[in-house]
């Protein structure tokens, strides 16, 4: 019996790349669920299949075979529209590159995501805009171009852009790879909290840093899921 907390289910994922004798089959017949109120790690060495898997729970890839059941919805059945205007209003991505358009400014990213994808009146953005900027320690660089960001300022400003929409589901693929370990830990602890705070966080990484923030962690090697660990104490009480 599915647990009531579930909103993200996996079953029976497989995903290949190309054709004949240069097929690999980078994920084997994989099965996971993750629960609101979590962070849930992906966790194993690279070309263990963390990414692939990543993109085929969020709807980015579509598996060769198995079944994504999100919010209680069959993500693979959904057209390709239903899917994008899924994703628009119930997931948040992270990438490990920041994908910062050019010619916006660090607030400009942030206010998109509200005036033009949430429809929220000018005053809710700017409170909520110059919020995440303080929590992010941005609020001195919200007038600059990405061209005038360092590599860890620009990934704060993608990390910002996934947080303040507030989606049900965070999908998060090395958020902390271009950071150093300060700005990296707070990233963390701001996920975490969201995670807590109700919404469901997937994240990729081989950072061990990361591990004692987790509520519960899915070990990949070769493509295959070699096991869970269940929520640990430390992340329950708060990692050091």
């Amino acid at each position: 019996m599915i647990d009531a907390n579930v909103t993200l289910e996996g079953r029976d994922l497989t995903r290949s790349f190309g054709d004949g004798d240069t097929r690999s089959v980078v994920v084997h017949d994989v099965s996971l669920e993750f629960c609101a109120g979590e962070m849930s790690l992906l966790l194993g060495p690279s070309g263990s299949g963390k990414t692939t898997l990543l993109g085929m729970l969020s709807g980015l890839l579509q598996p060769d075979e198995g079944q994504v059941v999100v919010l209680g919805q069959d993500l693979w059945h959904m057209s390709e529209r239903e899917r994008e205007l899924f994703r628009l209003h119930h997931c948040g991505f992270i990438f490990q590159g920041a994908n910062l358009m050019p010619a916006l400014t660090a607030r400009d990213h942030l206010e998109m995501v509200l005036r033009w994808g949430e429809r929220l009146p000018w005053s809710e953005v700017n409170r909520r805009v110059t919020d995440m900027l303080g929590l992010l320690g941005l609020s001195r660089k919200g007038h600059l171009l990405p061209e005038h960001l360092s590599g860890g300022e620009k990934q704060r400003v993608a990390i910002g852009r996934a947080l303040i929409k507030q989606p049900r589901l965070f999908f998060a693929d090395e958020p902390t790879s271009a950071l150093d370990w300060e700005h990296g830990k707070h990233v963390v602890e701001l996920l975490r909290e969201t995670a807590h705070g109700g919404a469901t966080v997937v994240m990729v990484t081989h950072d061990p840093r990361i591990l004692n923030y987790a509520d519960r962690i899915y070990r990949l090697e070769d493509g295959r899921l070699l096991g869970a660990d269940a929520p640990t104490e430390s992340a329950v009480l708060g990692a050091p």
